[in-house]
């Protein structure tokens, strides 16, 4: 009789609440950052009359397909990261402190550029519905300052409550994208050809690679469920079934979604549609009617769901990094219901000049120059995250760790096959719309606009990659903490009948 080793864990004194969530709080995180009608209505509307490109649906199938790869690897890590940090944490763990905290910038800015772009579609829709409908004229500024004002105020309340409220939201949003969507495919256009709108026909090389950005901009945020994890009941499960489930769904609800508005409007004139009435033309597909009414308000709550869905990401990456000193000490602080407040708070603040330089101050376009260009860039620097975090996952399990895994517990397929063929088509894309950016933004030839907003993700980079040095010039300590989990554990000796010799190491 010999002894296995078993781990428990100590929650820090500054980690966030424990076995808070359950899968379906969780999932209500995940859906609602992906947001189902913003994407239906909001995004891939804009994404027809912007680009002028038709093949969303086809390009929709292929980026799951890399995304569900992509998932197996990232999902079998999971159990080695206990860390809220999700990407700095896997890219920490896989490839080193340096390119951690690189990855880390890059997050912060990407997941900021995704709320920030959310503020725009929000006001310039509610300036539009309260003023038809209620008669209320406000520029569209304004209403995103009051939903500035509730988001900052629900970011430091109790998740699980706020978990409730947007999963209701979520389930809502998807019943009506699916009545609609069915409504749509059983009202074709005269030419329309139903099977053909699922071909690839038309796509080059080029605007395949636009229209793949868009497809993984419809799915951002089913990679955040990590986030969660220290907040999670049963935390391994809880995170595989809440990223599954999410991935999934939205594979149904988007394709369906494009599809029907394809079908209904016809291919030949989808794209002058969408130019024309933006996200109106998905609640048009139900008529005059009770849903087409239900939709343009739900509408609404979407983009409120997912502000809300990323403000508590972006809050929950800068805890971690201010927890482990990364960034500023002051930002690892929270209240009562153990909630990241002070992160929260500098990301409120963010958001805030964000309105005010778009709206009073310069009355840039909301739509198209801060939904649909900051939150494509957001989506494309989400992009090479995904890439590197594939990377990642091969480096980590490329040997034995001791003490924390053997490849021996992972299959090949989970450990190298899926993370490489995940890893290839996820950069391959990158470096693809990167190279056709200006085509994504819409416009004829290269601009500044163009070349800047994907170079921030470099730039990102370099300030993620300088912090790290001084880090390890200057603050030693600071830097070996970088990447560790925010439990502290210890093995413990528990006797084991009818072993004869040594013990199992988890």
């Amino acid at each position: 009789m010999t002894a296995a080793v078993r781990e428990y864990s100590q929650p820090r004194a500054d980690a966030l609440a424990p076995d808070r969530l359950g899968i379906w709080s969780v999932l209500g995180y995940v859906l609602s950052g992906i947001a189902p009608l913003t994407v239906a209505a909001g995004l891939i509307t804009v994404a027809f009359a912007v680009t002028g490109i038709t093949g969303i649906p086809f390009t929709l199938a292929i980026v799951v397909f890399f995304l569900g790869v992509f998932t197996v690897g990232f999902l079998s890590m999971s159990g080695y990261v206990s860390n809220a940090g999700a990407f700095y944490s896997y890219v920490t763990r896989g490839l080193g402190r340096p390119l951690g905290v690189g990855a880390a910038a890059v997050a912060f800015g990407a997941y900021n550029l995704l709320q920030l772009a959310l503020y725009g579609m929000f006001g310039a829709s509610a300036a539009q519905l309260f003023g038809d409908i209620l008669h209320v004229h406000r520029s569209w500024w304004f209403w995103a300052l009051v939903a500035w004002g509730v988001v900052a105020v629900l970011g430091t309340m109790d998740v699980k409550w706020v978990s409730t409220v947007l999963g209701v939201f979520v389930a809502a949003e998807t019943t009506v994208i699916l009545a609609l969507s069915i409504g749509g495919l059983a009202h074709p256009a005269p030419e329309a050809n139903v099977a053909g709108a699922l071909s690839p026909s038309g796509l080059t090389l080029a605007t395949g690679s636009v229209a793949g950005a868009v497809a993984v901009l419809c799915f951002v945020g089913f990679e955040v469920a990590p986030v969660y994890r220290e907040e999670a009941k049963h935390a391994t499960g809880t995170i595989i079934g809440a990223t599954t489930v999410a991935l999934l769904a939205m594979l149904v609800t988007y394709g369906l979604a494009a599809w029907a508005l394809i079908v209904h409007y016809g291919q030949n004139n989808v794209v002058q549609v969408a130019r024309q009435l933006g996200p109106e033309m998905l609640f048009r597909l139900g008529g005059d009617g009770w849903l087409a009414t239900a939709g343009r308000w739900l509408f609404l709550s979407s983009l409120f769901a997912a502000m809300m869905a990323f403000h508590n990401t972006v809050a929950r990456y800068t805890y971690v990094l201010g927890r482990e000193r990364v960034f500023p000490r002051v930002l690892d602080r929270i209240n009562r219901v153990r909630a990241p407040w002070a992160a929260s708070a500098l990301q409120s603040l963010v958001g805030l000049v964000a309105i005010v330089l778009y709206g009073p101050v310069k009355h840039w376009d909301p739509v198209v120059r801060l939904f649909f260009w900051l939150g494509q860039t957001g989506g494309f620097l989400v992009l090479g995250l995904l890439g590197l975090t594939s990377i990642a996952v091969l480096n980590f399990f490329r040997t034995d760790r001791p003490g924390l895994v053997r490849k021996a517990d992972v299959s090949r397929w989970r450990r190298l096959v899926f993370p490489a063929i995940a890893g290839a088509g996820l950069i391959w894309l990158f470096w693809e719309v990167w190279s056709n950016y200006s085509l994504l933004l819409g416009e004829q030839a290269p601009s500044l606009a163009s070349r800047l907003l994907p170079a921030s993700g470099a730039a990102l980079l370099l300030v993620g990659l300088a912090r790290a040095g001084w880090l390890y010039l200057f603050r030693r300590e600071v830097y070996q903490r970088i990447g560790q989990d925010a439990t502290v554990t210890r093995p413990v000796d528990v006797a084991l009948p009818h072993q004869a010799d040594e013990g199992s190491h988890r």
